[in-house]
């Protein structure tokens, strides 16, 4: 392996693993809010 190919490598996973931490948060962050539970009308 060499030093550039090395270096590259130094470089993507961090970049890789922002990406993917960046990606689940907002995945979180976008969603939708949840229904509203349904009323009870038997009562």
């Amino acid at each position: 392996m060499r030093r550039a190919h090395r270096s590259a490598h130094r470089l993507l996973w961090p970049v890789l693993a922002l990406a993917v931490t960046l990606g689940f948060s907002l995945a979180l962050a976008w969603r939708p809010p949840p229904d509203p539970p349904a009323a009870e009308t038997g009562k």
